[in-house]
């Protein structure tokens, strides 16, 4: 079973994740076998706005706006160095191994929360269909139950987003009983979703003998559409 370290008291574990962030630890940036997930820089701006301002990606979102400029994004760029520096948060671009294009976004959110973190992501249109959010997910599913030693992870989606909700099965959230409330200040209504979760306990069991040395990956599933995944993705607000 690959190791964990025991989570920090819940008092000084943010200030010491953002230390370690700081100073490039905390397992940054992750790779997959096709992805490189790390923080946005500015230049990204222009690709994420294109991708993230297609409707079919905003809709299911509850912070996107529509339509969504350059200067909203960078808005957005400069709330993800905040979380950051903080230690509250990690927001991180799926881009290419091959060439740095941008796929899409994903992000571990644990303001108000620690030690346990919101995970929302959505992938860019051309690149549904390849198993990128499965591959991403996973990735940083080990990223919080690795070097951030988090105890559990849990989103949610609409339950006409489909894809989304086996994106979620197949990574092993689960639903666990409760309700989220989602404000969706981006579509003018709050959301009440099925919470689903993924403990750190329950990760261990399951990743039992795979190497450490790369987080889980998951092939690419015909079913997996790769949508606009999980609710709170804040590319603006």
């Amino acid at each position: 079973m690959c190791p964990t370290e025991p989570p920090p008291p819940t008092d000084v574990a943010p200030v010491r994740v953002a230390a370690r962030l700081r100073h490039g630890g905390g397992g940054l940036p992750v790779r997959t076998a096709r992805l490189m997930l790390r923080p946005p820089a500015r230049t990204d701006a222009a690709a994420v706005a294109t991708l993230a301002g297609d409707w079919a990606i905003a809709r299911f979102t509850a912070n996107i706006p529509h339509p969504l400029t350059e200067h909203d994004v960078l808005r957005w760029f400069g709330r993800a160095e905040a979380h950051h520096a903080a230690g509250s948060g990690v927001v991180l671009l799926m881009t290419a191994r091959t060439n740095g294009a941008v796929r899409g976004a994903i992000d571990l959110l644990w303001d108000e929360t620690w030690p346990v973190a919101e995970v929302g992501y959505w992938v860019g249109q051309p690149f549904q269909g390849e198993g990128y959010a499965s591959e991403a997910l996973a990735a940083v599913i080990g990223l919080a139950f690795g070097p951030l030693a988090l105890q559990a992870v849990f989103a949610s989606a609409c339950t006409e987003n489909a894809a989304s909700l086996r994106v979620l099965h197949k990574a092993s959230l689960h639903p666990d009983g409760h309700t989220l409330v989602v404000p969706a200040p981006a579509r003018g209504v709050t959301w009440h979703h099925e919470r689903r979760t993924l403990t750190r306990d329950t990760w261990a069991a399951l990743t039992q003998g795979r190497p450490c040395s790369n987080f889980p990956t998951m092939p690419p599933d015909p079913q997996d559409t790769d949508p606009q995944d999980t609710d709170h993705q804040d590319t603006a607000s």
